[in-house]
């Protein structure tokens, strides 16, 4: 697609891909991330421009697709400067940036998924107890999002740690080749709260909310809650499903380098971290699939039917 070599100086494990592997790695991610992108523009278009938007449960899910949105876009607006030949975009020669909002959209990413978790089991909680649902809650998980993005970007600014060319040598990410001071426990702690920690919390909060879904009354059934909650939960496991290729190849990596010592030849593992990086960067059409699929009254808004959650919950109760 490109007609200039991929300059790999200072590439993260540099020299693991020769120019084709990078240029095929580059346009399956480029199309990849289009379709993923004009998927999810779909279906924020009917989250934020639809009786949806009005609705608190669907507030943070919303705000987790636009930021899929957000990033993939940012990437699409990156690579079609590139593609127009503007030499000031063909090479990165401002990691520090680049790194910072890449990493910046990427952990809110994750926190947004992990706080619709926590934002599930806070309102099984709520209900299965009769408080009223707080709505300053919905805001706050945005803030607490804000806050954790920027406290795990901003640290290689500050010295702790440094942004480097990932694999596709296009774009930025931490080094995680860790050196041997206390700057290897700063990174890898950074590393453990930004992609195990929200895991954990997020299998967690499952977990205890459907311990409270089963305190629910039998003859007052909150319908509207339950359907909600399987959404999250189908949502939760497709994009874990897609996270979870290219984060254990990175973590093996970590491990092997910086605490077993070995040589990893990443030459012949290029076909892996080519697909892991296609899935992450599809996981926006993935994630429409799988939420038109199991949410009925968002299919319906998507192909201009005009159900309403009442219509969904009697399917429900009749199902019941």
């Amino acid at each position: 697609m490109y007609g200039k070599p991929i300059d790999t100086e200072n590439c993260y494990w540099d020299g693991a891909f020769n120019q084709e592997d990078l240029f095929a790695l580059v346009d399956g991610w480029i199309l990849t991330g289009r379709i993923g992108f004009f998927m999810i523009i779909w279906l924020n278009i009917n989250l934020w421009c639809t009786v949806l938007r009005r609705d608190l449960k669907y507030r943070n899910l919303a705000a987790f697709t636009t930021v899929l949105a957000i990033r993939r876009g940012y990437h699409y607006i990156f690579y079609i400067l590139r593609y127009m030949d503007y030499d000031w975009v063909y090479d990165i020669h401002n990691c520090s940036t680049y790194g910072f909002i890449d990493t910046f959209l990427g952990v809110y990413e994750v926190e947004s998924l992990t706080h619709i978790c926590i934002e599930r089991y806070v309102v099984a909680k709520y209900v299965a107890n009769g408080w009223p649902i707080r709505r300053w809650h919905y805001f706050l998980y945005q803030w607490l999002c804000l806050f954790f993005s920027v406290l795990y970007s901003l640290a290689p600014l500050f010295g702790v740690g440094n942004y480097v060319k990932d694999f596709s040598c296009l774009t930025c990410t931490y080094n995680m080749v860790l050196p041997d001071t206390w700057e290897r426990y700063a990174v890898l702690g950074i590393f453990l709260l930004r992609s195990v920690k929200p895991v954990l919390f997020m299998l967690i909060m499952r977990f205890w909310t459907q311990q409270m879904e089963a305190k629910y009354d039998d003859k007052n059934v909150p319908w509207v809650e339950v359907r909600f909650a399987h959404i999250v939960d189908s949502l939760t496991t497709t994009v874990l499903g897609c996270w979870l290729p290219i984060t254990a190849i990175r973590a093996i990596v970590i491990i092997a380098i910086n605490f077993l010592g070995l040589e990893v030849d990443m030459k012949e593992y290029v076909w892996a971290i080519q697909w892991a990086i296609w899935v992450e960067w599809f996981t926006p059409a993935v994630v429409t699939v799988s939420l038109m699929s199991v949410d009925h009254l968002l299919r319906s808004k998507m192909f201009g039917g005009d159900k309403t959650e009442d219509d969904i919950i009697k399917v429900y109760e009749k199902e019941d």
